[in-house]
């Protein structure tokens, strides 16, 4: 199974919780908790993440690749379920479409 590539909207928080504004490229990246917020098809559909259950480094297990996995309860339309995203360093993934 290939990875599926996505584009998510995330909140970047420092380690005093406070929301702030940085680069994408900034070093200080690593420093900060990542939290997403929504996910972009690329049919161009918005999956909305309700909540976030696990937060864990861990492998991909049908795609391959290692990352910080996140297990979430998602919404696209009138259809909940929890999906697997990845972030590997930059790039964020799906095993699987919603």
């Amino acid at each position: 199974m290939a990875k599926i590539s996505i584009c998510v909207f995330a909140v970047y928080i420092g380690e005093d919780f406070n929301l702030k504004r940085i680069p994408a490229s900034s070093k200080q990246v690593a420093t900060y908790k990542v939290i997403p917020l929504r996910i972009l098809t690329r049919a161009g559909e918005t999956i909305t993440i309700d909540r976030i259950t696990d937060i864990r480094r861990q492998a991909s297990t049908k795609a391959g690749g290692l990352g910080d996995r996140y297990t979430c309860l998602a919404t696209l339309g009138e259809f909940q379920r929890e999906i697997l995203l990845y972030k590997d360093n930059d790039d964020w993934y799906m095993e699987e479409d919603f």
